[in-house]
């Protein structure tokens, strides 16, 4: 961005707004911690220009992923969990383009019933939402929240979660801030611990924290960054931090993005 944007940018609204990082480690904090501010709509955009940039996101032609650092106890209490440790969950991130325009990705995203789209993941699973969704809709609402009850049984982990989910919508500021156009970010806060059954509240899925950014390079090319923090325990001597369980979970958000082209293709 240019120093000329950087000073529009900082006088748009009535408050400074912090230059986003310029790293792919630093800027998966930066949305973590700007999901919820609401002062202005600028907080964010310079945000997607620099992760176009550090992604390197024009070249993608295959997903590609790596670590992310700890969230901290301030990040944690953003989503009231500052009772638990930060140190427990992993990080990791997956970059990737999508064959289908923005529209269609958020639809896929925000849709109710996410085992039509999503077959063979999970046993049973409900979400409900928990905001106006026409509002949302309408864009008279920038966020969007839900609830998603879902049981799976595959990993040798049989267990039920719920999840608390929030879209949030955000516009084109104008063409020289927003050169990639609007945006849409997610967040998926695990509401309490999820035991493994029969495991006696020793294995399960402790803590996840999950964040997606998505936005179009070019017409009908959506760029997926997905960043999780996850702290889960398998057995006694696999967990999350496993390059093994990582390298599984990253491997299945490719062929989620492959299940979100199906669907947005019919």
């Amino acid at each position: 961005m240019s120093v000329a944007a950087v000073a529009v940018l900082m006088g748009a609204g009535c408050k400074a707004v912090e230059p986003a990082p310029a790293d792919v480690d630093g800027l998966a904090h930066y949305f973590w911690d700007g999901f919820d501010d609401e002062s202005e709509e600028t907080l964010l955009p310079n945000g997607i220009v620099n992760l176009h940039d550090a992604l390197d996101a024009d070249t993608i032609e295959e997903a590609f992923d790596g670590t992310i650092t700890d969230l901290n106890g301030e990040q944690l209490a953003l989503v009231g969990k500052d009772d638990l440790d930060p140190a427990d969950p992993a990080g990791v991130f997956m970059a990737n383009v999508i064959n289908c325009g923005l529209d269609d990705v958020e639809a896929s995203a925000y849709a109710l019933d996410q085992m039509a789209i999503h077959p063979g993941i999970y046993e049973d699973y409900s979400r409900v939402y928990t905001t106006d969704f026409d509002a949302y809709i309408d864009r008279q609402a920038r966020f969007l929240g839900w609830e998603t009850d879902y049981f799976v049984d595959g990993f040798g982990a049989t267990y039920s979660a719920i999840i608390d989910g929030t879209m949030r919508y955000i516009p084109e500021v104008d063409a020289e801030l927003s050169p990639h156009g609007p945006a849409v970010i997610t967040r998926g806060v695990l509401r309490e611990a999820a035991y493994i059954e029969g495991s006696d509240k020793q294995r399960g899925l402790m803590q996840d924290y999950q964040l997606e950014i998505f936005y179009e390079r070019a017409p009908g090319e959506t760029v997926h960054f997905y960043v999780m923090w996850r702290d889960m325990v398998y057995a006694a001597d696999t967990t999350f931090d496993s390059e093994t369980m990582q390298r599984l979970v990253l491997n299945s958000l490719v062929d989620w993005d492959e299940e979100i082209e199906d669907y947005c293709g019919q």
